[in-house]
């Protein structure tokens, strides 16, 4: 990271402190970490997404995971909750260790995710936390947006050990 000020707190509780929520999968699959590259930012992302209005936690997780991935999710836990703002613009990411499954179905992405050029990325652990750490995307927000990735993974891998 350039070390410049990226605008994250970690919240340690499970009371929503920003209206707008986010899941993200720090996502194993035959011990491959899984991220998803755009291909318009060369910028790496975990799985996952904006919740819809009332939608719980773990049902946004599911469905965001199936579109961008299209596998299923064996098991899951919440392992840190992430509330960055950007822009000004506040939003809290709830990051879950997750097992994936075989792929059930093809990924539909929205037209924004086209846009993007989202596509699915396997790593080894190491690599995806060298690449989380000292890759530039060409996004003026990549550098942040890969930072909250980073702290999402590194806590839920020390939470749970690698798979």
């Amino acid at each position: 990271m350039k070390g410049s000020m990226i605008p994250l707190k970690l919240v340690v509780n499970d009371t929503a402190v920003s209206s707008k929520q986010a899941v993200r999968a720090v996502a194993f699959y035959k011990d491959k970490v899984l991220l998803m590259h755009l291909g318009s930012s060369d910028t790496y992302v975990l799985p996952g997404g904006s919740l819809e209005p009332e939608e719980p936690l773990e049902d946004g997780l599911r469905r965001e995971v199936i579109e961008e991935t299209g596998h299923e999710i064996l098991a899951c836990v919440k392992t840190i909750s992430v509330l960055e703002n950007l822009e000004g613009f506040d939003r809290e990411h709830h990051f879950y260790r997750v097992e994936l499954g075989k792929k059930i179905a093809d990924a539909s992405m929205t037209e924004e995710e086209m846009e993007l050029e989202m596509s699915c990325r396997y790593l080894d652990l190491d690599e995806a936390l060298d690449l989380m750490s000292v890759h530039e995307g060409t996004h003026h927000l990549s550098e942040a947006i890969q930072l909250r990735e980073f702290i999402g993974i590194v806590h839920s891998v020390s939470l749970g050990g690698s798979q």
